[in-house]
């Protein structure tokens, strides 16, 4: 059946000039799109200078040997296969992969690859929005306020984020592939189609909402859906429709590629999820409704931002009370209005469906909501808006210059406020230090600047973080754990083992629990409690796997020390597997065949490691200690042949 989209500039009432003059219009569209980009790229400019966060960034980019090596096979394949940071997003990892092999690990150019991304996303966002509407200045009013929104600064200026841009692009590309299929219906354009909704899924899985934004733009604009000639409206008995099962059927093949997407996420998210017993469910969804509130407030009024907002356990029930009659309010007007303003359920439904899947009711980590969730949602509330203006401007034609101007002046203070927002995300200490202070009982930015100030050494000023953190999370054991780290730098062994085995009652996760038994060995070792030693290293190897080589490294040592040389030789081996140009394992293992008094395989051993680092001095002494041992060996044999019977 062949469907048509009908005259939209007419539908839409787009003022008869634009109408009469679409050719000469092209030029005023291309000189949107460019200033679009020039005052997004202003705006947005100084995150040139921002450094990298410690927060998921260390994962993606800064502490990823995979993504550092460049394009190769194996960093492809692993790219295709890796579940790491609990994602599975292959095109995500493919975009960081290439700027390391283009840039290496220089903050400034990964920055950059996201604000051109997001350049990109609100262009392409203008194009589409006039392609499927007509309506130029609303569709300008549309990209404007995605491009300078503040809320839009944590997708832009957080380099981990890249997952959020990169979807956007193939979620928009989608839809206009969708356009050109919906205009002319062929296998080729709908399989255009469902491979840029496949790649956007790659890029991240929150597009599964998609083929349910399809559905709504068939209703509006597309006005796909068919009508009964008794209840229609005389523009919509124009439109040669479909049925609503036609429309479903059709989405069928998205529809199953967002269960496969979900049943991925699932599996690689699964360890990252917050169990039902720590946040049960009927919590969640009361904190869901607040979180929808929370987000249309932010929509008006976006100020203290922070990249973490802590999970509040106990909400108010007047809040809760507001935020229901708020989400009930809208949703019965866009009801009421469906028929004359159709845009509003459209763009309501858009913004409450696109969110459903990080909106917390399967809930990863213990953030109540997250600036960056909205990059898409907010899309539809941009197009109410805009709506809701621009048809206000053609009932009340007087008015166009005063709302004109009022249009203008909110995007001015919207990219005011964005470009102050960048410079909060140009450090550790800058962005959580600003998450302190307009956030409560925030415990994870105390324990990320902790981290910062051991890593400039200041133990005392980390410590006090850290404690901070354990008044508000007292049965977090990853707290217990950092505090460990910090007594043990600070030579208070004692406290820090003390730490390490309270942190053991309170396990984050086997990784955490492998972490300190890791630690707990160390401790161990350094007394000279071998055998214990050994038995915590183990554990720590076996909860923690992926992150097991220094545990390993020392378990090897350790089984050294205890004499049972055999097992510390095939710890070394099975480490040389994994570092094959590390020196000093070289070096280890020949101290060990030198303990067992396997000479030979000790100077092979030890010329290795002279091989991968020449100036290595210790391996130099040990092999002339051998030769000197030999050559006295030689001369006391040869002493005795020669001595008389």
């Amino acid at each position: 059946m062949k469907l048509e989209i009908p005259d939209l500039a007419e539908e839409l009432s787009v003022p008869s000039a634009i109408k009469r003059h679409s050719f000469a219009n092209l030029d005023l569209k291309m000189l949107l799109a460019v200033a679009l980009a020039c005052v997004t790229l202003i705006t947005y400019y100084p995150v040139r200078h921002n450094d990298f966060i410690a927060l998921d960034d260390p994962d993606y980019v800064t502490e990823n040997a995979d993504v550092q090596q460049g394009f190769k096979l194996k960093t492809v394949a692993w790219a295709f296969t890796t579940f790491r940071a609990a994602n599975w997003h292959p095109v995500t990892w493919l975009s960081h992969i290439a700027d390391c092999h283009l840039f290496g690990v220089d903050p400034a150019a990964h920055h950059l690859t996201n604000l051109f991304m997001h350049v990109i996303n609100a262009v392409l966002l203008f194009l589409l929005l006039n392609r499927m509407t007509g309506a130029l200045w609303r569709s300008a009013l549309v990209a404007a306020l995605f491009a300078l929104h503040p809320l839009n600064v944590e997708s832009v200026a957080w380099i981990a984020e890249r997952k959020n841009l990169l979807s956007t692009f193939f979620f928009l590309l989608t839809i206009w592939s969708y356009i050109t299929y919906v205009r002319l219906p062929s296998f080729r354009n709908y399989m255009v189609t469902m491979t840029t909704f496949a790649l956007g899924l790659m890029a991240k899985p929150m597009l599964v909402t998609l083929p349910f934004i399809l559905l709504l733009l068939d209703f509006w604009p597309l006005r796909r859906v068919a009508f009964s000639n008794r209840t229609a409206t005389a523009s919509e008995t124009k439109t040669d429709g479909a049925t609503a099962t036609e429309l479903l059927r059709e989405k069928v093949p998205f529809f199953l590629l967002s269960i496969l997407s979900s049943m991925v996420t699932l599996k690689a998210q699964t360890p990252a999820m917050a169990s039902l017993q720590l946040l049960p469910l009927g919590m969640r969804t009361s904190h869901a409704v607040v979180a929808y509130a929370t987000y249309v407030a932010g929509l008006f009024w976006p100020v203290h931002l922070a990249v973490l907002y802590p999970y509040t356990k106990v909400l108010s029930p007047l809040r809760l009370g507001l935020s229901l009659a708020l989400l009930f309010g809208c949703s019965a007007v866009c009801l009421l209005k469906i028929r004359r303003k159709p845009y509003l359920i459209v763009g309501w439904l858009w913004f409450v469906g696109s969110l459903v899947p990080v909106i917390g009711i399967v809930q990863v980590g213990l953030q109540s909501r997250a600036d960056r969730y909205v990059y898409v949602p907010f899309i539809g509330s941009f197009v109410m808006l805009s709506w809701m203006l621009g048809e206000g401007v053609d009932a009340a034609p007087r008015l166009r210059k005063i709302v004109a101007g009022t249009s203008v002046l909110g995007l001015t203070l919207l990219a005011i406020d964005t470009h102050s927002q960048l410079g909060y995300w140009r450090d550790n200490n800058a962005l959580f230090g600003h998450a302190l202070e307009v956030t409560k009982n925030n415990a994870m930015a105390h324990m990320i600047i902790a981290g910062e100030l051991v890593q400039k050494g200041d133990h005392d000023g980390a410590l006090a973080h850290a404690t901070a953190a354990l008044k508000m999370e007292p049965k977090n054991g990853s707290i217990y754990y950092t505090i460990g780290r910090i007594k043990l730098l600070q030579g208070r062994a004692e406290e820090a083992e003390n730490y390490f085995r309270q942190a053991l009652q309170f396990p984050n996760s086997p990784q955490y629990l492998g972490m300190i038994h890791d630690r707990i060995a160390f401790l161990l070792d350094r007394r000279g409690n071998f055998a214990q030693a050994e038995t915590e290293y183990r554990k720590a190897i076996q909860l923690n796997p992926d992150e097991s080589y220094y545990p390993r490294l020392n378990l090897a040592v350790v089984l050294q020390r205890e004499g049972h040389f055999d097992d510390a030789v095939e710890q070394y081996a099975s480490l040389i597997k994994d570092a094959p140009t590390e020196p000093s394992l070289y070096f280890l293992l020949g101290k060990t065949r030198e303990q067992q008094r396997r000479l030979p395989d000790a100077v092979a051993a030890f010329r290795k490691t002279l091989e991968l680092q020449p100036g290595y001095a210790l391996a130099q002494i040990q092999l002339n200690a051998i030769a000197k041992e030999e050559s006295k060996a030689r001369n006391r044999h040869q002493s005795r042949k020669a001595a008389p019977l």
